[in-house]
């Protein structure tokens, strides 16, 4: 079993993505900068908290993968990313986010009530 921590690195492109493919392609790989990548995978997380992780453009572009792919996720716990050099980044991350119809809250915001507009 494996972790790994970027800490919020902001690797080069090309870097984050060899990095994800290593990610996605080795199942020894449990956990990355605090992200438990295996219980995503598998979908056993129902409520993911990085309220205590350093997250970069690398764990954003993980869980663009994640997200998506982990039927039972409902809450994704944590603070925004700032990706305001990123826009496309920041684009891939609310769709992976728009793909997941089980997802309820989406870091400190109430994504379902806003998205069916239930928010008053």
């Amino acid at each position: 079993n494996l972790a790994m921590n970027g800490n919020g690195s902001n690797f080069s492109p090309d870097t984050r993505r060899r990095l994800l493919t290593a990610v996605r392609d080795c199942p020894s790989i449990e956990r990355v900068s605090g992200i438990d990548v295996d219980a995503l995978k598998l979908s056993r997380a129902s409520e993911v908290r990085l309220t205590d992780t350093r997250l970069g453009e690398f764990e954003a572009e993980l869980l663009t993968f994640l997200i998506p792919h982990s039927r039972n996720l409902t809450k994704l716990w944590g603070a925004p990313f700032l990706l305001s050099d990123s826009p496309d980044l920041a684009h891939k991350l609310a769709s992976a986010a728009l793909e997941n119809e089980k997802l309820e809250t989406f870091f400190q915001f109430p994504f379902r009530q806003m998205l069916t507009g239930q928010l008053r």
